[in-house]
């Protein structure tokens, strides 16, 4: 039965999924509802199986779910514009789209069209070095046809997918817990099929927390500045990873992401004032998408317009102060403070898409730590794209109160210092 349901729900991703319309709430919510029905129908028989079973089926869930163009997200445009970009030898980080296209006489018929896709013709890009090398290497490869573009760049993010498959199932021995990973409607969707590096981010941070056990710090404050070229926003976890060490340690760590941070200022930040006005500015002054405690703090500056689009900015402040407040009042390890601090990151950010989520929940599974709130966290993600369809501001909110309320009555329930706690998920479970 375990490999009846799971190749039906392979099947169902595979005829549905290159459909699907994110403005379209009703077909959007029936696809979700049955792909979390699946999800929690084929928990029931993983008993019956091998780990290497469930191993299998994670890789054909992945595979059901690429060769065909993302419907749920069209970054992959800028991914690939880009790309073109660093091959040419430009910098996407000098010239907006607009103003390149506007600069060059150079007419290619699939730049075109990339072109005419994009979302962020205004906008310099915000991707640092070690995604341009990624999003050249379709061009790289003499790939001029969009769809063996989208193939090629979902292909790459397999590889990463099927990385962190392999890690969990070295790492737990449960089939119930290996089959919430590998299962779960969001780490199917979000990583390869989708084009988002959230996946790939996940491998690395597999990795640190493998060093953080055998006590190599020096290893991991290295993959973390690495991580920082791939998506700068991790900074914010900076004080989980200087916890528990010695001086020297920490001395390492910010000798390394000074490097990091210095080399981001020669190419991301090559013009300052361009990213904080049509850049990475964006994310802390005027972009906003299902934000959660930001929303707070945007209504009550609303009376000071001139001072409203500072919300972004001062929720990151006050959760990076939060942050650091509960890592000084509670005795936690660094692994749980590096999973704190990217619970802290999607409570506080302006932007929270949906496959933000994937390190959060990644990391809860590899250690069965409140197994129930990360599935509960998965299907809000998912269910996040109703804001495509619902734009009122009213149904941003809405929803937004509703998660904070779950993620609240949640803790609350848990009581703080027990939520900070390791919990296997064998306990939970019982309770869940």
């Amino acid at each position: 039965m375990f490999y009846f349901l799971s190749l039906s729900y392979a099947l169902f991703l595979k005829i549905f999924l290159p459909f699907l319309n994110r403005t379209e709430w009703d077909t959007f919510l029936a696809f979700l509802f049955v792909s979390f029905s699946f999800y929690f129908l084929i928990l029931r028989y993983v008993s019956s199986v091998s780990l290497n079973g469930i191993f299998g089926m994670g890789i054909v869930l992945r595979l059901a779910s690429l060769f065909a163009i993302p419907v749920l997200s069209d970054d992959f445009y800028r991914f690939l514009w880009d790309g073109f970009l660093s091959f040419q030898g430009s910098s996407p980080f000098v010239f907006t789209p607009l103003e390149w296209m506007t600069k060059n006489e150079f007419r290619h018929t699939n730049l075109l069209e990339i072109y005419e896709n994009l979302n962020s013709k205004n906008y310099y890009s915000v991707y640092p070095v070690i995604l341009q090398g990624i999003f050249a290497i379709p061009w790289i490869l003499g790939l001029e046809n969009l769809f063996y573009q989208v193939v090629c760049l979902q292909l790459i993010l397999f590889i990463f997918d099927i990385f962190n498959l392999i890690i969990m199932k070295a790492k737990t021995k449960d089939l119930r817990i290996y089959w919430i990973f590998v299962g779960n409607p969001l780490l199917v969707l979000e990583s390869a099929s989708q084009i988002h590096f959230e996946g790939m981010i996940l491998f690395f941070f597999f990795i640190i927390l493998s060093q953080f056990q055998k006590r190599r710090f020096l290893i991991s404050s290295i993959i973390f500045s690495i991580i920082m070229q791939i998506k700068i926003n991790f900074l914010f976890l900076m004080p989980g990873f200087m916890t528990n060490r010695t001086i020297r340690e920490k001395i390492q760590l910010v000798s390394l992401l000074f490097l990091s941070i210095l080399y981001l200022f020669f190419t991301v930040f090559f013009n300052v004032s361009s990213q904080i006005e049509s850049g990475i500015g964006l994310f802390f002054h005027s972009f906003r998408f299902n934000s959660l405690m930001e929303q707070i703090f945007y209504v009550f500056l609303l009376p000071f317009p001139s001072l409203s689009y500072l919300s972004g900015a001062l929720s990151l402040f006050i959760g990076a102060m939060a942050y650091i407040w509960t890592i000084f009042i509670y005795d936690i390890s660094n692994e749980i403070c590096l999973l704190i601090g990217m619970l802290f990151l999607i409570l506080f950010s302006p932007v929270v898409h949906s496959w933000y989520f994937i390190p959060f929940v990644g990391v809860s599974l590899y250690f069965g730590y409140h197994v129930t709130f990360s599935i509960l966290l998965s299907f809000f993600a998912l269910l996040s794209y109703l804001l495509y369809a619902f734009t009122n501001p009213a149904f941003a909110i809405g929803l937004g109160l509703i998660e904070l309320f779950m993620i609240g009555v949640y803790v609350w329930k848990k009581k703080p210092l027990s939520f900070l706690q390791k919990t296997p998920f064998s306990e939970e479970s019982k309770h869940a």
